[in-house]
């Protein structure tokens, strides 16, 4: 534990304080070892010195002491080892045994020492030197014993003190430690100098690096020198100045990549298409939240899974998968294909896929930008659908305004013949039944004009409410089926032809009625609902009328649904009783002539759903019923006038011109716009005015009614003039006051449709009532 410690201590130290106790530590330690070798030295040295001095001082007196030992002269030997005391400061004593262990003499005052006497009696005595340590109250004596004559004479003992020696070892170990202390001092302050010179820069540069590394590049070491420091330095400097200048341009780049990935990410998150990245091996490895709304699921499920299996449940690869195409052939494919969602629903999507690859060119996978176009798909049929009847639509108005030109002229002569005979000739009643017949030949030439786009409604504000109740009771009053309306009072008014969208009603309820079984039920629903533009409606955004007409019947085979729009199209049998089929046909011209849309869903043995949408009013609707328009049939025959016929097709004009002579008119026939203008011009110059001019509006490649009566018109501002066309519900005709005309003659029209109009030309207009 504690060596750990000491590396991690000695590790995470300054380096300062590393310098600092190497420096003051190895002048220190070198003091310790100076004072350790010397102390060593000097006792060695002492301790030869004294040995030195004992072996010439015992020596000598071993040599001297030879004559008296064996003479006994005991006062030769006294001042013997008294004169060998006096030579040696470090001798302590001396005195001579006898080979009997008997002191023989000494230097001794006090008397010999009783202690020493026993000591040196004790030891082994040989016939050579000897040494040994005795310790007494006044040190340590080192006590040297000399043979004489090897010991046949006796011994001499020399004890010599070392206290000189520790003395003087004293006093340098003072003297080293005082030394060390001085080096300790030394090297504190070359720890100083050095950390200075050195540490303090090392440190400045390595607190700026850590302020470099916390963001601060605008820093600037200031060290003015020469060496390997300043060099240093200056190389930091440079390095924080480069570094201020690479990460400003770092900072920019990154922030310009931060603004493009964080608009990549917003454009790809935000985009209403569904987005992947699929690798080489098809494992989905990116997708935005628009691709895991488009399949059901959350973004994390679509990781890492196999795109076939996620996208289009597949157990294998697709065979047509557009992704591999891309990478095969290294291009973009577009490709429209079924996927298939979590609850197994398949739509169609739009698939764009696209090759991604590396740097060195290496295809990585491929990405995939998909959009749902089944809403789309249904929508451009619908459109189709909508183009095919409203370019049938453009041959039926045609075809009507000829129809109806020539049964104007068959339902004339008609008239006129029966006028020439008795009601009770077999053919009278044959040219009643022919008569009957151009009725019903001039209704389906009305639906032709209804359902192509020469005609337009005449609305009026009208509560929707209302004209559906009217419509139920008249549609299905006094059948064996259950009706529900829920038509709330809230319900938005509507500006509309109150006849037209009855009839549009009517239909689409006879329609059920016939789909439907005795018990079955039959729901007609009114709502408000609010569009916004692009949604799978070819409407425009805004507030409408949605009114849906559901039945229980058998529905609509599969196969039949999409051509339920279509002319002449009908599951019914064709005549005048069982339907002419164009009704759902007119149906949907009506409708968009109101600036609304009609949808039919049905699925074969679940019933059929109609919805109708109507564009809301702002203005207060009428309460008015609708009442279905029944003709009547009647003959005016009034002041006698002169008129002026414009008409291009010569068997009507010659038809035309017997029936005013039947209604005890005269007339004169212009076959075209000009020579009406010129006529017109020519008699009131000659002081005989036409009263009354009935012009046709369309003359083949001339110019027609309307623009006549204009020119007309700017010279004599009195005349009165009726318009007439084969167009039975031209705007002109509808709105024949705005134009100019004193009254209306729609084509065919009876003797009683021409003497009304006439006899309202000459009745004064009624003010509209504010």
């Amino acid at each position: 534990m504690t060596d750990p410690f000491l590396k991690k201590f000695l590790r995470d130290i300054p380096i300062r304080w590393k310098l600092y106790f190497a420096v003051t530590g190895l002048l220190v330690l070198m003091g310790i070892c100076v004072l350790l070798v010397t102390e060593r030295e000097m006792t060695a040295t002492f301790h030869q010195e004294l040995s030195e001095d004992a072996i010439a001082t015992g020596r000598m007196v071993a040599t001297n002491a030879v004559t008296p030992v064996l003479t006994d002269d005991l006062m030769a030997l006294h001042h013997l080892v008294i004169n060998a005391l006096k030579g040696e400061e470090e001798l302590k004593y001396v005195f001579i045994l006898s080979p009997q262990r008997n002191v023989l003499a000494h230097t001794f005052h006090e008397g010999f020492p009783i202690e020493l006497l026993t000591a040196s009696t004790t030891i082994e005595l040989a016939n050579k030197s000897s040494h040994r340590e005795l310790v007494t109250d006044e040190g340590i004596i080192h006590e040297t014993a000399f043979p004489i004559l090897n010991g046949n004479a006796g011994h001499v003992f020399i004890g010599m003190s070392q206290e000189k020696m520790i003395s003087s070892i004293r006093e340098m170990r003072i003297n080293l430690f005082i030394v060390t202390a001085i080096l300790f001092v030394f090297g504190s302050i070359v720890s100083l100098i050095l950390n200075r010179l050195i540490i303090h820069p090392i440190s400045s540069l390595v607190s700026a690096t850590k302020r470099i590394g916390q963001g601060e590049l605008d820093l600037v070491v200031t060290e003015e020198r020469n060496d390997e420091i300043g060099v240093l330095t200056k190389a930091f400097n440079e390095m924080a100045q480069s570094l201020q200048i690479n990460m400003s341009k770092r900072e920019q780049t990154e922030k310009a990549l931060r603004e493009s990935k964080d608009l990549y990410l917003s454009l790809i998150e935000n985009i209403d298409l569904g987005i992947t990245f699929i690798d080489k091996d098809l494992n989905i490895v990116v997708a935005n939240s628009a691709q895991a709304k488009l399949f059901d699921v959350d973004v994390a499920e679509t990781i890492g899974k196999k795109c076939y299996r996620l996208f289009a449940k597949k157990s294998d690869i697709c065979p047509d998968c557009p992704g591999l195409i891309a990478m095969q052939e290294d291009r973009p494919i577009i490709k429209q294909t079924e996927r298939t969602r979590a609850d197994g629903s398949v739509f169609t999507v739009s698939a764009r896929t696209f090759p991604v690859k590396d740097d060195s060119g290496a295809i990585l996978g491929f990405t995939e930008v998909v959009e749902d176009i089944t809403e789309q798909l249904l929508l451009h049929e619908e459109l189709q659908k909508i183009e095919h009847i409203e370019s049938i639509g453009q041959l039926a108005a045609g075809l009507a305004h000829d129809f109806n030109n020539l049964l104007a002229a068959v339902l004339g002569n008609i008239e006129l013949a029966q006028l020439a005979i008795s009601p009770e000739e077999p053919a009278f009643k044959r040219l009643a039944s022919a008569e009957e017949a151009c009725d019903q030949a001039r209704v389906l030439a009305n639906q032709l004009l209804t359902f192509s786009k020469g005609g337009a409604p005449q609305k009026t504000i009208t509560s929707i409410p209302q004209l559906l109740e009217d419509s139920c009771l008249f549609a299905l009053s006094g059948t064996n089926l259950k009706w529900v309306l829920d038509a709330p009072e809230n319900i938005w008014p509507a500006e509309l032809d109150k006849g037209q969208i009855g009839q549009v009603i009517q239909s689409l309820l006879i329609n059920a009625k016939e789909a439907s079984t005795a018990g079955d039920k039959i729901f007609v629903i009114a709502e408000n609902i609010e569009l916004e533009a692009g949604q799978d409606l070819p409407l425009d955004g805004g507030k409408y009328i949605k009114i849906s007409i559901d039945d229980e019947g058998e529905g609509i085979k599969e196969e039949i649904l999409p051509k339920i729009f279509d002319p002449y199209f009908t599951t019914k049998k064709m005549g005048a009783v069982k339907g002419t089929g164009l009704g759902l046909t007119i149906c949907h011209s009506i409708v968009k002539k109101h600036g609304g849309h009609i949808t039919v869903k049905s699925r074969e043995g679940s019933g059929t759903s109609v919805t109708v949408y109507l564009p809301r009013s702002t203005a207060k609707a009428t309460t008015t019923p609708y009442v279905p328009e029944i003709p009547a049939k009647s003959t005016v025959i009034g002041i006698s006038h002169r008129v002026l016929l414009l008409e291009d097709d010569r068997e009507l004009a010659r038809t035309t011109t017997n029936m005013l002579v039947h209604l005890r008119h005269k007339s004169e026939i212009a076959s075209t716009g000009e020579e009406a203008i010129a006529l017109h011009l020519q008699a009131k110059n000659e002081g005989r005015p036409y009263d009354l001019l009935i012009l046709d509006l369309t003359i083949r490649g001339g110019m027609g009614g309307k623009e006549a009566l204009q020119k007309i018109r700017a010279t004599d501002q009195e005349v009165r003039a009726i318009v007439s066309s084969g167009y039975s519900d031209d705007p002109v005709l509808i709105n024949f006051r705005d134009y100019g005309f004193s009254g209306a003659l729609p084509k065919p029209f009876t003797l009683a449709d021409l003497g009304s109009a006439i006899q309202s030309a000459f009745t004064p207009a009624e003010e509209p009532p504010l």
